[in-house]
C-alpha cells in the first residue's frame, strides 16, 4: 500500500524531531555571523526588503532567526513544486554514496538496516563530503531559481516566514563560493535521499535488462521486444513518470552514449561492418576524387581535408542516401540482430547498437540513422585503408 503523503504540518512536527536529533548527535553549534556580515545587512537587497516590511512590528524578530533554521527549514519543501523534479544524476549519486559508505565500514546492503537516528546522523555527516562532487552549476542554478520562485509563492499565499526563509537561503547560497557548505542545506540533503532511492531503483531495473539479454540469448529483437512488453519497460517507466526529473539524466545518458558511438563509427572502433567492399571502395574514391588535385599541387593532406572536410561529407552523405532505401534498411535491422546475437560487438557498444535498432524502428528511421551511417562509412574507409597500408609494409 503506498505511503500517505504528509501534510506540511505533519511534515514540520517531523523535521523539528528530526533537527533535534542532529543537535543532540552532532553538537551543533549555530554559527554567529560577524558584525559586517550581520543578517541586518542582508535588508539592502530588495528581495528582502519587502519580505521583512511584511512583517511589521515582528521584523527584527524574525531578523535575528539563525542560520540553522534557515538552513535546515527547507527540507520541507523538497516535494514543493518547485523542486519536485529535481535531483542529481542517479548513478553518480549510488556510486559515490556507496563507496563513501564502504570506506566507514558500512556493507552497501545494509545501509537501510540500521535504527532510524544512527542513519540520520549516518547521513548528516556523510553527506557534506559528497556534495562537490554531485552539486553541478546547472543544479546550483535551478536550486538558485527554485528558493526564488518558492519565496514569491509563498508570499503570495500569506506565508512571509516561509518566504523569507526561501530568500535568506538564496541569498546564503550566492554568497557561498565554497561548494561543501552548500551541503548544510536541509533541501539538498532531501533532494539526495530522493536521488539515491532513484539510484537504487534504476540500478535494479538494470540488473534486470541484463537478466532479460541473457534469457533472449542476446537476440536484439526479442530483448528490445521484452523490455517494452515485459516488468522491466513498466517499472522504467514508471520511475520516469513518477519523477519528471529523471528523464533529463536518461535522455543526457542517451545522447553521451550515441555521440561517442557517432564518434567510435567515425575512427573504425565501433565497426559493425556495414557496407560491402564495393560500396567502400567507392567511399574511397569520392574522398580521393576531392583531395587529389590540391595534394597534385603540393598542398598538406592534412589541409587539405580540412579545407575539403564539408564537400567530402557532403558527397558522401548524398551517396549514403541513395543507398539506404526502405530494403536496405530492412537489411539494417537483422544485420544488427544477428551481429549482437552472435557476439560480434564488444559490450561497451551494446547500448550503442540498442540505440541504432531502436530508431530503425521508427517512422523516420532513415533520417534518425543518417548520421551513424555516413560516419561509419568514413570509418570503414579508414579500415580498408589500413589494411592496405598494412600489407604493404
Amino acid at each position: 500500500m503506498a505511503k500517505r503523503k504528509l501534510s506540511r504540518k505533519e511534515r514540520r512536527q517531523q523535521e523539528e524531531a528530526r533537527k533535534a536529533r542532529i543537535r543532540r548527535q552532532t553538537g551543533w553549534t549555530e554559527p554567529q555571523p560577524s558584525e559586517e556580515e550581520s543578517i541586518e545587512n542582508s535588508l539592502f537587497d530588495p528581495e528582502l526588503r519587502d519580505l521583512v516590511a511584511s512583517f511589521g512590528e515582528d521584523a527584527p524578530e524574525v531578523i535575528s532567526g539563525n542560520i540553522f533554521e534557515a538552513l535546515s527549514a527547507s527540507m520541507l519543501w523538497v516535494d514543493e513544486p518547485e523542486f519536485e523534479d529535481l535531483i542529481f544524476d542517479p548513478v553518480q549519486t549510488t556510486d559515490v554514496f556507496i563507496e563513501a559508505a564502504t570506506e566507514q565500514g558500512w556493507a552497501p546492503e545494509s545501509i537501510d538496516q540500521p535504527g532510524e537516528e544512527e542513519l540520520e546522523a549516518f547521513y548528516f555527516e556523510i553527506f557534506p563530503a559528497l556534495i562537490p562532487q554531485l552539486l553541478t552549476p546547472e543544479i546550483r542554478q535551478q536550486l538558485l531559481d527554485g528558493l526564488e520562485q518558492i519565496s514569491r509563492r509563498f508570499k503570495q499565499e500569506g506565508e512571509p516566514e516561509q518566504a523569507l526563509q526561501a530568500s535568506f537561503l538564496r541569498m546564503f547560497l550566492k554568497s557561498q563560493s565554497e561548494v561543501e557548505l552548500w551541503g548544510m542545506v536541509g533541501l539538498l540533503h532531501a533532494i539526495f535521499r530522493r536521488t539515491l532511492a532513484t539510484g537504487f531503483s534504476l540500478a535494479e531495473v538494470f540488473a534486470e535488462l541484463g537478466t532479460v539479454r541473457r534469457t533472449t540469448g542476446n537476440d536484439l529483437a526479442s530483448t528490445i521486444e521484452a523490455i517494452e512488453k515485459g516488468g522491466v519497460g513498466q517499472r522504467l517507466r514508471g520511475l520516469l513518470e513518477g519523477l519528471p526529473g529523471l528523464r533529463h539524466f536518461m535522455e543526457k545518458e542517451v545522447d553521451e552514449v550515441w555521440e561517442n558511438g557517432l564518434a567510435a563509427a567515425f575512427s573504425g572502433d565501433l565497426y559493425l561492418g556495414i557496407y560491402t567492399e564495393e560500396e567502400v571502395k567507392r567511399g574511397t574514391q569520392m574522398i580521393e576524387e576531392s583531395i587529389a588535385p590540391a595534394i597534385a599541387a603540393g598542398t598538406s593532406p592534412d589541409v587539405v581535408l580540412e579545407e575539403k572536410g564539408q564537400e567530402i561529407v557532403v558527397k558522401v552523405d548524398g551517396y549514403v542516401t541513395g543507398l539506404f532505401a526502405t530494403e536496405r534498411l530492412d537489411q539494417l535491422r537483422s544485420h544488427l540482430n544477428n551481429i549482437v546475437r552472435e557476439n560480434q560487438v564488444d559490450q561497451e557498444w551494446f547500448t550503442m547498437v540498442t540505440l541504432l535498432r531502436g530508431y530503425l524502428d521508427e517512422e523516420d528511421a532513415a533520417e534518425n540513422v543518417q548520421p551513424f551511417l555516413v560516419r561509419a562509412l568514413f570509418g570503414e574507409v579508414r579500415r580498408a585503408a589500413e589494411a592496405v597500408s598494412q600489407e604493404e609494409e
